[in-house]
């Protein structure tokens, strides 16, 4: 049985105020000023159209130790879109194995671009999540089908967990 771990108290505070919303993320704080207060939204999946539009993803880099020894893993990075379309605020959520492919899920995301969405005219910034699936395909049939089950899985666990994540900073948020 496969364990995704959720990063060590990935979301530790979500503090609205007329000044500013600040989300702490493990010793990361995430300070947007009062104007953006009412400027930002949580969205994941789909939900990401309606408010910006990907312009440029950037594949990460598989860790060549990695590759050698045919691990397999996943990464969920939560980061904020600004009005700019640049990525900010990068921040892993969930991830599996430990500290193998967390550098790399990052460097990609630092290097997304997006423009706004029709219906975002005033380029709302969002906090959203992307997660990266790292895989070895294998030669065989059937190798290639049971890497495939557990790239899915491996997806499917570290996608779970970072959205658990954010929802729980959501939650949080709108208790207060």
């Amino acid at each position: 049985m496969m364990k995704v771990t959720l990063a060590p108290n990935p979301v530790d505070t979500v503090v609205f105020s007329p000044i500013a919303i600040v989300l702490i993320f493990s010793g990361l704080m995430i300070l947007l000023p009062g104007p953006a207060l009412a400027q930002v939204v949580i969205a994941l999946d789909h939900q990401l159209e309606e408010y910006w539009v990907t312009e440029k993803i950037v594949a990460p880099e598989y860790p060549r130790m990695a590759l050698r020894r045919g691990k397999m893993g996943c990464v969920a990075v939560a980061y904020i879109i600004q009005a700019d379309g640049l990525t900010s605020d990068h921040k892993v959520l969930a991830f599996y194995p430990s500290d193998i492919f967390d550098k790399s899920a990052i460097r990609a995301v630092k290097q997304f671009e997006y423009s706004p969405a029709v219906q975002n005219p005033d380029k709302m910034s969002v906090l959203t999540l992307n997660v990266f699936t790292y895989s070895v395909t294998e030669d065989s049939r059937r190798d290639a089908e049971s890497g495939e089950e557990k790239r899915e899985l491996l997806e499917e666990l570290c996608s779970k967990a970072g959205k658990k994540a954010l929802e729980s900073a959501s939650v949080n948020a709108d208790s207060d």
